[in-house]
């Protein structure tokens, strides 16, 4: 027992070790090699004059200076879709001076992802040693937490709760749907687990998310309201508008091209290259092929009888990888549900799982190394790099090795029995 326990502790500390020299390189390669005038093209982090700029925006917004006005805060609470985005993001921004401010929401994204990961790697292997270590060099060093810093985004947030909820999953299964609701209260993406509560006929569980969804929806949309002296009457409907923006910008446009792992960037830029447009009919086209895709992964889970973070893990690669958009942040929601599932494989990896662990740990390092703007700068932006296609290719890869896995031991189990 006492050799299994080190076994696993030491697959974590491969990975960490692994991403940590990963990330070095690709430090080491932009300081060689970036340009001296114009912000480089081939980092892997934003301009420099917009870092941490998600938090400073948000900052800015809520406290209406500048030239904010009031119609962020309609749009926040018209109704408040990520209520816990928006009350945390409220709550920080009462912090009358923004640089503690946001010293204080870096502080928390590094040590409560670092602590709360190893609680539920302790959880797993209780006796493993030096897990925390590994943990700081993995995270620390991992390019999904270094994006989420350099834009300083509350992605985090939900990627911690992400951990409490599938820990808790098996022995305490309420409160683990309560921390899965938190954390789609901050982003959406974690939804996806809902729907294998209904495949599984957790139909109490599933119930018991949505309500305290929607408790937090209805309490946050009114408190934010109330604060600003808005009437809940005014423009209910406001978000609507705002996501209809992120439409046209993020998807119909190129902004949300860059620094992303969606397939349909990788799909964009092809036909970019090919044609030097996008046609029309991409957008729905491919919503068509993402549903297909998604259908044969639950599919897949289904022949294979996975359950559990078993089954969870798919789902959360599937949902980084088959939106329009992907930004780099979500990819901290492969990486915690990996660390989970990894750390409870034995010492001796078959060839499948120590392939499945290669493309890991490439997609947690950054690989911007040549900018593919060049190509064709009048419809690709400079920022466009390697890793819209390199980031695709491996969460595809993720996926297949991980069900070659399953099938594997399903195969095993079958033979067994």
């Amino acid at each position: 027992m006492g050799v299994q326990k080190m076994n696993r502790i030491r697959n974590l500390e491969r990975i960490s070790i692994a991403c940590f020299i990963g990330t070095s390189l690709a430090i080491l390669y932009y300081v060689l090699f970036r340009h001296t005038i114009f912000w480089s093209s081939n980092t892997f982090l934003f301009n420099p004059m917009s870092r941490f700029s998600d938090f400073y925006n948000n900052y800015d917004n809520w406290n209406l200076r500048g030239d904010k006005n009031l119609q962020y805060v309609k749009q926040e609470s018209g109704p408040s879709l990520q209520p816990l985005w928006d009350i945390t993001s409220f709550s920080l921004a009462k912090i009358s001076n923004r640089h503690v401010a946001l010293w204080i929401h870096n502080s928390l994204a590094i040590g409560t992802l670092i602590s709360v990961l190893s609680w539920a790697v302790r959880k797993i292997r209780p006796q493993a040693k030096y897990v925390r270590l590994s943990l700081l060099v993995l995270v620390g060093s991992s390019y999904p937490l270094l994006f989420t810093i350099d834009r300083a985004n509350l992605e985090w947030l939900s990627a911690v709760l992400l951990v409490v909820a599938l820990s808790l999953d098996e022995e305490r299964p309420r409160a683990s749907a309560i921390a899965l609701a938190l954390a789609i209260a901050v982003k959406p993406w974690a939804a996806v687990i809902v729907l294998w509560y209904l495949i599984e006929k957790r139909r109490g569980d599933a119930c018991r998310v949505m309500a305290v969804y929607m408790f937090l929806l209805v309490s946050t949309t009114l408190t934010i309201r109330y604060n600003y002296g808005i009437d809940f009457r005014d423009d209910p409907l406001a978000a609507l508008t705002n996501y209809g923006a992120y439409q046209d910008s993020m998807v119909d446009g190129d902004q949300g091209q860059a620094f992303g792992h969606s397939l349909y960037g990788a799909v964009k830029y092809v036909f970019q290259i090919i044609d030097g447009s996008v046609p029309n009919w991409l957008t729905f086209g491919y919503f068509i092929l993402a549903v297909v895709i998604f259908a044969v992964i639950v599919g897949l889970n289904l022949h294979l009888k996975l359950i559990g973070v078993a089954a969870y893990y798919p789902l959360l690669i599937a949902v980084s990888l088959l939106p329009w958009v992907s930004a780099d942040y979500k990819l901290l929601n492969i990486l915690v549900c990996g660390v989970i599932v990894i750390v409870g494989w034995p010492e001796t990896l078959s060839r499948i799982r120590q392939l499945h662990v290669v493309f890991f740990v490439i997609l947690l390092i950054p690989k911007a190394y040549i900018s593919l703007g060049k190509a064709n700068p009048q419809i690709i932006a400079s920022s466009v790099s390697v890793s819209v296609l390199l980031s695709p290719l491996c969460i595809v890869l993720l996926l297949t090795t991980y069900f070659i896995d399953m099938k594997q031991i399903r195969n095993q189990l079958t033979l067994k029995e």
